[in-house]
């Protein structure tokens, strides 16, 4: 009887202290919600990570003729817009209207003098494809490297030349070489179709797209247990992992470490000095540029490759009034890649249809950038006029079937 009620005993007291460490464990759930809500409320939602960062008088240079709530206004548009969520892609820039920022539902910018959709045969229709740099970050939608080419086609050649920018931030090679193949699957197959690259191949081409790491994640714990899942969303876990940078030191705002100024040595930059992956990323690319005129033939679309100006090659930093601090963790692979990438293209032939953009800035003495990597107007029109005389040169647009202006 004895043994019996030690036993009840031990039982209750054991379901006692299991009850109270669920109730404790909820309760500090509750309490990290609240706690973490209230955080969250302070957060300025309205303020881009680009003017918080830096002095109006930099933005003065850069936005020439605009006032601060221009300038404001078009950065807000800028980062300000979330991603979406694209089959295959993984992402793309939603849908959105705006003063100085417009994005077709179709995946697209806008324009100047944007031309209908689905393209019509009527039309010699070019896509652009590219990462942010292309799409045109920190710039209204006249002002973007597309919308500069459009203008410069027109004056060239013909009113009937089309250009649609598919430009979205992070973007890099593969994701553009899978883009146009859905584009193409859909139906909607351009004459020409031009992709611009470099920087962003170095920042993700060896990882793989920007949500890759979350979405593997995802997936893991999905297939693994569902449960895991939803408990790794729970307020104690994100306190865990909240703790955890805080201990590291790592940031737990995605912007805080891209845009904190701090002295940059030596030792900072030369972990990237990682020839495995600088080499990787350049047989990545070459490719997924074989895959893209594979594809391109089998539809008679005239592919061109660009590889694109970036502030860590080949420019007087000292007309940099974003430098400050170093760049973007992954950017410091240009540092080492774009040497690299210079002696491949001159090394090996590229063909006709590659356009080596990367020195194009050596001589200018000039602010060329809007923040630490994103082209001001005048840069994208530079390098529209460049793209231009490369097609106006090697007769590609004469080729099929465009007749230059007199």
């Amino acid at each position: 009887m004895k043994k019996h009620n030690k036993t009840s005993s031990l039982f209750t007291r054991t379901a006692q202290t299991l009850l109270l460490t669920i109730i404790i464990f909820l309760f500090l759930n509750i309490i990290i919600y609240v706690i973490f809500n209230v955080k969250d409320s302070f957060k300025d939602e309205t303020l881009n990570p680009i003017t918080a960062k830096y002095e109006a008088s930099s933005f003065d240079k850069v936005y020439p003729g605009m006032t601060k709530a221009e300038i404001t206004q078009i950065l807000n548009e800028t980062w300000l817009r979330p991603l979406v969520y694209e089959s295959f892609t993984q992402f793309k820039e939603g849908a959105y209207r705006g003063t100085y920022v417009n994005v077709d539902k179709n995946g697209f910018r806008i324009s100047g003098n944007q031309s209908e959709w689905p393209p019509t045969n009527n039309n010699f229709n070019i896509f652009l494809f590219g990462g942010s740099t292309t799409f045109g970050y920190g710039l209204a939608d006249n002002e973007t490297i597309p919308s500069y080419l459009q203008e410069v086609l027109v004056l060239r050649f013909a009113d009937n030349v089309k250009v649609y920018n598919f430009g979205r931030g992070h973007y890099y090679s593969s994701q553009e070489c899978m883009l146009f193949q859905k584009l193409i699957i859909a139906g909607f197959v351009p004459d020409m179709a031009i992709f611009i690259d470099g920087i962003n191949d170095f920042s993700y081409g060896m990882n793989g797209p920007m949500y890759t790491p979350t979405l593997t994640r995802f997936v893991n714990e999905k297939a693994g247990s569902s449960e895991m899942f939803y408990l790794n969303n729970l307020p104690w876990f994100r306190f865990m992992r909240y703790f955890k940078d805080v201990i590291s030191g790592k940031r737990t705002s995605e912007f805080d470490e891209v845009w904190e100024d701090h002295a940059v040595t030596s030792a900072d930059i030369e972990p990237y000095n990682d020839m495995p992956w600088i080499k990787g990323v350049v047989e990545n690319y070459m490719k997924n540029k074989k895959v893209i005129e594979a594809v391109s033939s089998s539809f008679g679309v005239q592919p061109i490759f660009v590889w694109q100006p970036v502030p860590m090659f080949k420019y007087d930093i000292k007309n940099h009034l974003f430098a400050k601090g170093g760049f973007f963790k992954y950017e410091n692979y240009s540092i080492f890649g774009y040497p690299y990438m210079d002696t491949f293209v001159r090394e090996n032939d590229l063909g006709d249809n590659f356009l080596w953009c990367a020195d194009m800035q050596e001589n200018l003495m000039e602010p060329l950038y809007v923040d630490k990597v994103h082209y001001t107007a005048g840069m994208s029109e530079k390098i529209a006029h460049t793209l231009a005389d490369l097609l106006f040169k090697r007769k590609f647009l004469v080729e099929k079937g465009v007749q230059s202006l007199p």
